[in-house]
């Protein structure tokens, strides 16, 4: 197709956004495949004081409600979306999305970007695998978008970003044993999209396949097996612990080893998770290392925010097999502190 026609369906679809007209995914697609039907589980206990979540006063800004966060924490069963395949003919793909028939997949809010300048590479065939949050958020590529990439068909190019600027993105890319293409824009004839959020049994299927791939990659666990606790630096949004010396100082009494995420390799990141009984962190994308390398049955305990609340990595927790629990930390200037009693009597309630 002429590069002229290519760039007057991305001024086309601009045009028809501002003008409130989308057509939905349904409606746009030539077919639909339901790979999992919606699915419901019973929510596992959750790991935490009394009065805890009550502590909180956010959910994550521009994201989510309190009130939707603590209603997953306290549900007792929770819905798993279907899994879906959409296939979309003649399609525009550019760093910032997708391009297809009157509408458009946004993975960022660039507009004049959306045309695409440059060579314009043709693809047959090909499944795209990113969102505006696996786009924004390491720990929503991690789980979300390289599983997604499982469901591409063997004659499909793999549409999967790895951002240069997330240090651990092209080692996990490699132990997926993942092959993206590096195409920055291309013209699709056929390309599949997907719903894919939930954490139901396809989704499992597909975390056990990438499991199993970074134990052949990274190796064997660490040959002592000891509870950690995870540093996270100055990794993704500033979360600091105010008082982590005195957090780590206590948990280095209970035997624990501290590993910092920043001057670590994903390989050894991987093999100390995979050998640990327990571990301590602050909330965040960093913890998402920990899905693909701790066993099932060991625990998990969150410094989550008091004004940035999210069960976002209980779900995750609840897909691997881990027991999960918070402690709800407060806000004092540009940092957090942890009621280190809290913590401790928190860690007596998991499983021995």
């Amino acid at each position: 197709m002429k590069l002229s026609l290519i760039r007057y369906r991305a001024l086309l679809n601009m045009a028809l956004s501002v003008v409130g007209f989308e057509p939905s995914w349904s409606d746009a697609a030539v077919d639909v495949e339901v790979i999992q039907e919606q699915e419901e589980e019973e929510v596992p206990r959750l790991y935490c004081l009394p009065g805890q979540l009550e502590r909180a006063t956010s959910g994550v800004p521009g994201h989510s409600t309190l009130a939707r966060e603590l209603a997953f924490f306290s549900r007792p069963s929770a819905p798993h979306a279907p899994v879906v395949r959409y296939t979309f003919r003649d399609c525009l793909v550019h760093p910032h999305g997708v391009e297809f028939a009157g509408g458009h997949i946004r993975k960022s809010s660039a507009r004049l970007q959306r045309i695409p300048r440059g060579p314009i590479k043709e693809i047959p065939q090909a499944a795209y695998c990113m969102s505006a949050v696996s786009r924004q958020y390491f720990g929503h590529w991690l789980q979300d978008a390289c599983a997604t990439a499982l469901l591409a068909r063997p004659e499909e190019a793999l549409l999967l970003d790895v951002r240069k600027d997330w240090p651990h993105a092209r080692e996990y890319v490699n132990a997926f044993e993942l092959r993206p293409d590096t195409a920055a824009n291309a013209w699709v004839r056929e390309l599949s999209v997907f719903q894919d959020f939930s954490q139901g049994s396809s989704k499992r299927q597909r975390y056990a396949t990438l499991r199993a791939r970074a134990a052949r990659h990274f190796g064997p666990p660490a040959p002592i097996a000891r509870p950690l606790y995870l540093r996270r630096g100055s990794m993704g949004v500033a979360r600091v612990v105010l008082n982590e010396e005195e957090v780590i100082q206590r948990l280095e009494r209970e035997g624990f080893q501290v590993l910092d995420i920043d001057n670590l390799r994903g390989a050894e990141i991987y093999r100390m998770a995979c050998a640990a009984p327990r571990v301590v962190s602050m909330d965040g994308s960093h913890l998402n290392h920990l899905y693909f390398s701790m066993r099932p049955g060991t625990s998990l305990l969150t410094f989550i925010q008091s004004d940035r609340l999210t069960a976002t990595n209980f779900g995750y927790a609840i897909a691997a097999g881990i027991h999960f629990g918070v402690q709800v930390v407060d806000r004092r200037g540009d940092g957090y502190v942890v009621d280190i009693d809290a913590m401790m009597r928190t860690l007596e309630l998991f499983p021995a």
